[in-house]
Parts: C-alpha cells; sequence; structure tokens
C-alpha cells in the first residue's frame, strides 16, 4: 500500500524526475532515495512532529523552523550565488506529521543544506552542541560550495551567521524527521538512517490535495558582507512549473 510520505516524493519525482521512480528500493529506504533524488533538483523535503500540547501553535512553530532553513538558504545564495537566491515553501497537505516543500533556484545551495543541515538537525535536536562541532559542519557546507576564495571577514560572517543557524534548528520544539542523508560520514562513521517513519496510508481524498497550500513565510533579506558574482557550478539550473 502507498504511504502518504511515499505518494508525496513519488509525486514530486514524477514532476521533476521521473527515473527516481524507476528505483528497486522499498521502505524508509525508497524514502530516502526519494528525498536525496530530489535534492539534485532543488527540491528539499521537511518533516517534522509536534507534540499534542502545541497543536494550538503549530503553525507559528512549523513556519519559524522552515524560515531557519530559509534564512540559511538565503545567507548562502546572497553571499556565493547572488543571482538565484529565490526559494518557496509549501505544506504538501493538510495532515500531520506536516511535511514541507522547499524549492530552491540555487541547486548546490540546497545539496549542501540537505546534506548537512537537516541530518545535523535531526540528529542533534533538544541538545546544545559544542561551538567547535558547529563550526566543523559549518566548514564542510562551505567547502562543498567552494566558498574558500572569499574574503576571510566576509566568509567568517557567514559561517558565524551559520552556527547560529544550526544552533537554532537544534533548539526548535519540532522533532525534525530527516528525509535526507549526511553526503559524508560526519560523527566517525556514516550515521544510521531511522528504521521507521512516522507514516500512514495514503488517504484516496488527499490525492488531489497536494502542493496548494502556501505557508505564509516571510523569508528575512540580509546583506552578509562582500559578495562577488559567481554562478552555480551547474550548467542548467531546473525549470520550475
Amino acid at each position: 500500500m502507498t504511504t502518504r510520505i511515499e505518494n508525496i516524493l513519488s509525486r514530486l519525482a514524477q514532476r521533476h524526475d521521473s527515473t527516481l521512480l524507476n528505483h528497486p528500493a522499498e521502505g524508509v529506504e525508497r524514502l530516502h532515495m526519494l528525498a536525496n533524488g530530489l535534492v539534485r533538483q532543488g527540491i528539499l523535503v521537511l518533516m517534522g512532529e509536534i507534540t499534542q500540547a502545541q497543536a494550538a501553535q503549530q503553525s507559528q512553530i512549523i513556519n519559524t523552523w522552515v524560515a531557519l532553513y530559509g534564512d540559511l538558504y538565503y545567507a548562502l545564495t546572497q553571499a556565493l550565488f547572488p543571482s538565484f537566491t529565490h526559494i518557496d515553501a509549501v505544506y504538501a497537505d493538510d495532515q500531520l506529521p506536516p511535511v514541507v516543500v522547499i524549492t530552491g533556484e540555487c541547486v548546490p545551495v540546497i545539496r549542501a543544506i540537505a546534506g548537512y543541515a537537516v541530518p545535523y538537525a535531526a540528529q542533534r535536536q533538544g541538545t546544545k552542541p559544542s561551538e567547535a562541532e558547529l563550526r566543523g559542519i559549518m566548514t564542510y557546507m562551505l567547502d562543498d560550495l567552494e566558498a574558500g576564495d572569499m574574503p576571510r571577514a566576509a566568509y567568517e560572517a557567514l559561517a558565524q551567521y551559520g552556527i547560529q543557524s544550526l544552533r537554532q534548528l537544534c533548539q526548535q520544539p519540532v522533532r525534525h524527521i530527516a528525509l535526507t542523508d549526511f553526503v559524508r560520514p560526519i560523527f566517525g562513521e556514516q550515521t544510521p538512517r531511522p528504521s521507521t517513519i512516522p507514516d500512514q496510508p495514503q488517504a484516496e481524498q488527499e490525492t488531489d490535495g497536494l502542493f496548494t497550500s502556501e505557508i505564509p513565510i516571510f523569508f528575512r533579506r540580509q546583506q552578509n558582507g562582500p559578495n562577488p558574482p559567481r554562478k552555480p557550478p551547474l550548467p542548467d539550473l531546473p525549470k520550475r512549473d
């Protein structure tokens, strides 16, 4: 039986990269395969749980959570790829736990966030990570984005912004459920995936309700120091419907 999360990911794959649907993976492995594949098209799928006691504040909590990812995306693109800063976010549907689909114009930055920030926040949620560990994650992200040729002061300002963003993500009241994997071993060895992901059978009435409800989030647009223009290292950015 097709589950809700698999249906969301499969419909996104059908729209953006239908070859993902041919992969034989099943269960949780298939969900991660689809989510990781969508990242290569600039699509980041976030999933998070809130407690019953937080239900009345759900919109505010989820908006704050997603806005942190949006602000991190914007800071990185504004500093490194200023011509490709567009980002938007929508709820996948009106079911629980909330699933949010972020579409970013700059694929390399979406990859960095999906491959480091998302699984890291899921691993360290509810904790106070050390400054050294947070800096290590940001260093990996900036290395992958080839930020080493930035002026030193601008690089440090961007790294500090990212460190603060990661710290805030770890402290959010949302239980992060990472659908994307680390792109490299972070904690000495490859971090194992969760054996289960909160999900439920796909209800028939949900089928036509995907990707229709925009999240009322205002991503802040800060300037983060000198930003030499530079195009992302991709031949073409994916077209959006």
